[in-house]
Formats: C-alpha cells, structure tokens, sequence
C-alpha cells in the first residue's frame, strides 16, 4: 500500500510552553494540527477550554520585507537558517533599518521617475509646434496681442471657419495627428475674454507656454538634457540599492527565512485551546516521525504528549500522504486530479503509472518521435526541475519500445527493416499497421486490452472492499464479484461465439448460473446486503422506487456500462491506426513537392504531428484511466496531509 500510515498526536501542557511546543511541532515538516476539542466530544471538563487567539506578531515584519525585495526586484527564497537564532526585537530592528536604507533609494527614485514622466509629457506636446522657428519669448512680450497655443479636434476646426463672422477667430495650424490640430490663435487684448469663450465652446485645449522661453526646437533640447540627467541619478541610485543588497543579501534572507518560519510556526497557536494556565493541542503526524517528535515535546518543562493510531480516532477523516517512490512518484499530480483516496483505500498511483506508459506507448508507437518525447522530457525536468516531465521520458522509452514493433522511425515505414533482418533474422518489422487484415487484428487487442484492465480494476475494488469490511459492495455491486463474474462470463461467451464450438446443453446454465444470477445478485443487492452482512430491517425498502431504479442500473449501470467502457478501450487502436495514417499524409504531401520541399514537409510534419498527437494521446489515455478504471475502485476520496512547512511566497 502506497499510503503513509498516519498518528494522532495529543499535547497537553502549560500555557507558558506552548510557543515552544508550537515551534517544536512546526520543525519537524510532519504535523497537521487540527481542531483539538473534536478530539474529546464525550469529555466534560474540555467545554471548559476556549481557544488560543493572537494576532501574529510576525506578519506585518514579514509583509514590509516582502514588499521592499518585489519593489527592488530581489529574489527571495528560503536558505538554511539553523544557526540563526534572533529574537523579535532584532527582526524589527533590520526591518526598520532596511526601510530606512531602501525605503529613502526607492522615494527619491519615484520621484526622478516622476519628473521623468513629466519632461516626457512636455516634450509631447511642444513637438506639435516644431519647425515653424517661433521665438516664445517674442510672442510673449507683445503688448497688443495675446497667443494662445494648444490643439483643437479636427471636426470643430472647421466649425471655427464657418460659425462666427468675427475677424479674430483664426486658428494656425502646425501640426495634426489622426484627430487633432496642434496649433495657435493671436487676438487683441480687448478681445481676449470674448475669443477665449468662443474657442472654449469649440474644445480647444490649452497649452501653457508661458514657463517655456526660447524657440520649441530650444526646449524640446533643454528637456534631452534634464531627462539624461534624472536618468543617470536613477542609475546612480540603482547602483546604491544593488551595492546594499549585495552587503546585506545574506542577512536579508536569513531574516526573511526566520520571519516565514516564526510566522509559519505561530499560526500553529490558532488551533490550540486554553483553560486557566493549561493547553491542549491535537493534531496529525506521520508514523516514522512521530516518537521522535514525542521526545523532543517531552523534554519541554510542563508538557506531555499521547500518540494514538488514527484508526482508533472515531468520527474523522484520516488525512493521506502518497508514498511512492522512484518511477511511480511523479504519476502521483494526475492520482491528486481524481482526488486522494480514503486513508484505508487503494492508492492507484503505481497502477496508473504502469497502465499509462504502457497505453501511451501503444497509441503512440513512433522510434523517432518517442525518443524526441524523452529527451524533451528530460531536458525539461533539468532545466526547469519540472517533476511532472518525468512523465514525458517514461512514455517517450515505452513509445520506442512499442515503435520499434511497429517498425516506425518518424513516420519512415520500412527504415529499421535493416535491423531486423540483421538480429532477428526477419524480412521486415512485426507488424504492418496499414494492411486490412491487421487493423481489425489491432482493434480486437485492444478490447482485450481494455477486458484485462477493466477486470483487474474490478478486482481492486474487491480485495479493498474486503479489507474495509464493506462486503455487500464486494460481492453483490456491479464493481463485485458479481459484477466479475457477468463480466467475465459475458466476454467468454462472445469468444466462443466466434469458434466453431457447439456448447449445446450446456448454454442455459453457463447464462443462468454465469450471467443471470450475477444481475439478480446486482439487482438485488440493497435487500441482500441488508439481510446477509449489515443486519438491516428491510421492510423499510419502498419496492416500487427500488425496482425501477434496480432495473435501470442493471440495463444502463451495468450491461451497457460494461459495453461502454470496454469499447471505449477501441480508442487504443484507433490511435495506432491515427498515427500511421498522419504521418502517410506527410509523406504524401512531401513526395507531392519533392526536393528541398520534400525534406521541410516531413520535419514540419513530424513536429506537427508530435505534438498533436502526444496532446491528444495524454488525454485520451487520461480518459481511460479516470472513466474506466478509477471510478471502479475509487469510492469516497479522502483529504491530502499537509503538515506546516515553511514556503516560500
């Protein structure tokens, strides 16, 4: 069984104790606390106790640090921090001085960021009025005249030419974009308030200019250089703030890894309760490390600490742990997206891991493309520690294995003919997946295939159902003996169906005794069950509701079920079938162009159908896995163990 075994964990102890008691459990990476009270519901002195609610002192330290390295652009992780030992009074301390430090490089850096944004917005706007070489100055110092210089909307520009016989509204323009003028218009002094309405009313926007002296062609230079001087004070400022982490990078993770653990740990609190100077924590902790953490709690001045096994503990639900290793531990993501089983039950992980890789290989049965599929597995687990791609290199060497007896290297038919005549002394390959005689051959294999598999799970569900003690779903469900036994019964009589065998007198009973009396065990399983193991009154049962719902369930449920899902298994060779026939397409095309065409076509087509192929092979052999065998076995799931841990983020 690939499920870790689980202890119960119950402290007791003085209130003063409890901080080192709740960093104790914290460290050894194998506690789940839980709520303690549930623990002792027929206990009367326990409603006496209230829980433990502090504010943790250790979030806002930790909130600042983070916040400061995502403002810096640091990279923060957790490091070994065993001999650091700190107390809150120097956390804060370096947090208040890394504040001082960065927080002082980071405002003066938005604010040369500001002004940045703001000569960037000036030189937008005066570009508009380049290339007419107007002195601001000049325009400024007439006494007569008042300028006003600013853009206005296409359409209301024609408006101003139209819509008023005063001599004064002219605009001149200098510039346009997809919707604007950018431009100016002159009036007299006298008429200013009078034309300033009127071209409100058109939506001229105003430009102030009066801070800008000098030619645009002079301040659109005179802003170049205040923008090259704000950006060497930002390389300046960014060369402090690197000189200060690189002086400060190690404490700076040293005191974000204690600050996560601290923060980590004390949250452990929220699950304890109190009464009067006492406390009791309960929670859950893996089988091998449970004595040890009982000693370590013990040697804690005031404290005591009980282990039980989990299954003794009434009325819970047994967090689980997956235990594989090796070849098997990275199938264990897709078991997680069915959901982890009942603390008692089966875990499929290492069936799904041998009936995937094998089924992939299969559909997927190319000697090129396989080895393609491992090296890019592989590639990716070292350069991006992707565990899950480990999955990719076991079902790239399967699909080599299954190509070679296909005799397929990128789609080239006939390439390892050499090989085989060479060491096995044959002709050409094992199989020719495109002669007629074979494609029905490789659809029968697969419903054998799927016959073998879906017994095999049936089987599974029977050893567990045992085990759990839950006999009527052994013997009597459709996932049962009974339900073998149809099974089994229905497939050896469609065989011999196909063999000149004459059964004669013994039909009727091989279907009464193999068949019939299977669906009525099924049919009536609820009553069976309630007489023969559970003790049940079954004049309870409503007859009526019960025999239409049995009678759907052995015509849907069952009968069809199991034609269903063992023709669904037909996707297998269809798939070997698909991948033969692509990749004569590509071959196809490509002799169709010929030369250096011929040769792009059949890399193109080889990556094209990689791809598509592996995406659509992974999740059909994902369907197969879930649809047709899990839901067979995996009855109620169960909740995964985390125990605390400090992470990262």
């Amino acid at each position: 069984m690939a499920i870790s075994e689980i202890r119960v964990i119950s402290i007791i102890g003085v209130i003063s104790s409890l901080n080192f008691v709740v960093k104790t459990c914290g460290e050894s990476c194998s506690f789940q606390p839980d709520d303690a009270l549930s623990f002792y519901p027929d206990n009367k002195e326990i409603g006496k106790f209230s829980p433990v609610v502090e504010e943790n002192p250790f979030n806002k330290p930790l909130k600042t640090l983070k916040q400061l390295a995502r403002s810096v652009d640091f990279s923060l992780k957790i490091i070994d921090s065993s001999d650091f030992d700190v107390e809150k009074e120097d956390i804060d301390e370096f947090v208040n001085y890394s504040m001082e430090n960065l927080g002082s490089f980071l405002k003066q850096q938005q604010s040369i960021l500001e002004k940045i944004k703001n000569c960037e917005k000036s030189l937008t706007k005066i570009s508009h009025f380049v290339g007419k070489n107007i002195d601001l100055d000049e325009v400024h110092a007439c006494c007569y005249l008042k300028s006003r210089f600013g853009r206005i909307t296409k359409e209301n520009f024609e408006k101003t030419k139209t819509s008023s016989n005063n001599p004064y509204i002219l605009f001149f323009p200098f510039t346009s974009d997809d919707t604007h003028y950018w431009g100016v218009y002159f009036c007299p002094i006298e008429n200013l308030e009078e034309i300033d309405l009127i071209f409100s009313k058109f939506g001229f926007e105003k430009l102030d200019t009066l801070g800008i002296h000098g030619t645009p062609e002079q301040k659109i230079e005179e802003i170049g250089l205040e923008i090259k001087k704000y950006k060497a004070n930002l390389v300046k400022i960014d060369k402090e703030i690197n000189h200060f982490l690189e002086v400060n990078e190690k404490r700076f993770l040293k005191f974000y890894t204690k600050l996560s653990q601290l923060k980590t740990y004390f949250d452990i609190k929220n699950h304890a309760f109190k009464y009067s100077d006492s406390f009791i924590l309960v929670g859950w902790i893996l089988a091998e490390k449970a004595d040890s953490l009982k000693e370590k709690l013990e040697d804690i001045q005031g404290v005591e600490a009980q282990i039980e096994r989990a299954e003794k503990v009434p009325q819970h639900e047994i967090p689980v742990k997956l235990k594989n290793k090796g070849f098997f531990k990275p199938f264990e993501s897709f078991t997680r997206m069915y959901g982890v089983p009942n603390y008692e039950g089966f875990d499929p992980t290492p069936l799904l891991a041998v009936t995937y890789t094998i089924i992939f290989g299969i559909m997927f049965g190319d000697v090129g493309q396989g080895l393609v599929l491992s090296i890019g597995g592989y590639l990716a687990f070292r350069l991006k520690k992707m565990v899950s791609a480990k999955i990719l290199i076991f079902c790239g060497i399967l699909s080599v294995i299954f190509g070679f007896v296909y005799g397929s290297f990128f789609g080239f038919e006939h390439a390892l003919d050499p090989l085989y005549k060479r060491f096995f002394g044959m002709h050409e390959k094992p199989i020719e997946v495109m002669l007629p005689e074979n494609i029905n051959r490789i659809l029968l294999y697969s419903i054998a295939i799927g016959c073998v598999l879906i017994s095999m799970a049936i089987c599974v569900n029977i050893f567990y159902s045992f085990k759990r003690g839950k006999f009527a779903n052994a013997i009597l469900s459709r996932n049962g003996v009974a339900g073998l036994i149809f099974y089994l019964s229905a497939v050896l009589l469609i065989v011999i169906s196909q063999i000149p065998v004459n059964m004669g007198f013994f039909l009727f009973p091989y279907i009464f005794f193999l068949m019939i009396l299977p669906l009525t065990c099924i049919f009536l399983r609820v009553p069976l069950g309630k007489q023969l193991f559970e003790g049940g009154d079954v004049s309870q049962i409503k007859w009526g509701e019960y025999l239409i719902e049995s009678v759907i369930e052995i015509l849907f449920e069952t009968i069809l079920g199991f034609l269903s899902n063992t023709l669904s298994f037909l996707r297998i060779g269809v798939f070997v079938l698909v991948h033969a026939g692509m990749m004569s397409v590509v071959f196809g095309l490509a002799e169709m162009c010929g030369g250096v065409g011929y040769c792009a076509i059949i890399v193109l087509g080889n990556i094209l159908v990689l791809v598509l192929e592996a995406l659509l092979v992974s999740i059909q052999v994902m369907r197969l896995e879930f649809y047709e065998l899990f839901s067979r076995f995996f009855g109620d799931t169960g909740s995964e163990f985390r125990p605390v841990v400090v992470e990262d983020g």
